[in-house]
């Protein structure tokens, strides 16, 4: 997304004759070089000296006809993979003292209840470890040395370590037995349709509701001051990739996202974003979810499947909910001597 930001402000305005945004082209250039450290950080640096080009094309392209020619053919790269797949899940089978796996969590992130709900429906014994967001654990040193993102979720399990919850949910999926197929299917073509609908909520879905969120309830529990352009922009996010949702992947009569009637990671993990939009009052909610009857139906479907911990996960909100609705009723009592009768959160009603 940052290098879209950079080309769109940079190459493509002459192009189509926009105006030149020199402060989108500086706050994508600020975004790519935050990017690129943390890159740094984490992984080999040797590795990103040839893949940055400081070697040169050359070397690049020996680079990567190296690799090619070591990994062989897809068909046995896919073996290969599926064999280290059996080994783990052997290992873990078979190994009599092995550590618990620890989710390093704060339930007001989407991700995360994505992530816990799986290990719950799963039987994956885990260890949860609270890491408040509201109180800046997520950025302690501390915190760091689990994830250098400084994101939640992560997962420690045994000596190894894993962030972004899209690839907790496929790692959990594949290394722990007994998991049933249609959370990640064995099949190839399903696994990738999986990786695209994916691929796609980070860079759609996942913008709408986490803005209206941060321009939401942060706002009068922090007291900052409340910012209607940015929750007007996070609803048009919401508003193209609900319509998006609808229009393709929920355009058959399946009960989820690939036609099925079982859930997938996929499922799982656009819901629990989308369940973000309990935080508001209800008028809120039903004025921008009421529109897309198959994404309501949808979303019911998948927390029936995942019942009952996917109420008890986000029992959150409902907290959450509650706090904003009594701030705001605090406000209002003293600005204009009352406030307006609060409505059921539809959680309550489950």
């Amino acid at each position: 997304m940052v290098i879209v930001i950079i080309v769109q402000n940079n190459v493509l305005a002459p192009v189509f004759r926009r105006p030149f945004n020199s402060e989108g082209a500086a706050e994508g250039e600020k975004l790519l070089s935050a990017a690129l450290s943390e890159i740094d950080l984490v992984f080999d640096n040797n590795f990103f000296d040839v893949a940055l080009g400081r070697g040169g094309s050359e070397q690049v392209i020996e680079s990567l006809q190296e690799s090619s020619a070591v990994e062989g053919e897809h068909q046995k790269c896919c073996k290969a993979s599926n064999d280290v797949k059996m080994q783990a899940k052997k290992w873990r089978e078979s190994k009599k003292t092995k550590m618990k796996l620890k989710v390093y969590a704060d339930r007001m992130s989407q991700p995360v209840r994505a992530v816990i709900i799986f290990c719950k429906l799963n039987g994956i014994e885990y260890e949860e470890v609270r890491v408040d967001i509201s109180k800046l654990q997520h950025l302690t040193p501390e915190y760091s040395e689990i994830n250098p993102m400084n994101q939640l979720p992560a997962i420690v399990d045994g000596g190894f370590k894993l962030f972004e919850s899209h690839a907790i949910l496929i790692y959990l999926a594949c290394s722990y037995p007994g998991i049933p197929d249609h959370w990640y299917p064995a099949d190839v073509r399903k696994r990738s349709e999986i990786h695209s609908v994916l691929d796609w909520h980070h860079s759609n879905l996942r913008r709408g509701p986490g803005i209206i969120y941060q321009n939401t309830i942060p706002v009068p529990v922090l007291g900052r001051i409340f910012n209607p352009e940015a929750v007007a922009e996070g609803e048009k996010f919401l508003s193209a990739s609900l319509s998006k949702i609808e229009s393709f992947w929920l355009k058959d009569k399946g009960q989820f996202l690939l036609g099925g009637n079982k859930p997938s990671i996929a499922d799982l993990s656009l819901v629990c974003d989308i369940m973000q939009l309990e935080v508001l009052d209800e008028t809120d909610r039903d004025r921008l979810l009421g529109p897309y009857k198959k994404v309501e139906q949808w979303i019911e479907n998948t927390r029936s499947a995942a019942n009952p911990h996917f109420d008890e996960v986000h029992k959150i909100l409902i907290k959450a909910k509650e706090k904003r609705q009594n701030l705001l009723r605090l406000k209002g009592a003293n600005n204009e001597g009352g406030g307006s009768a609060m409505k059921k959160p539809w959680l309550s009603r489950i």
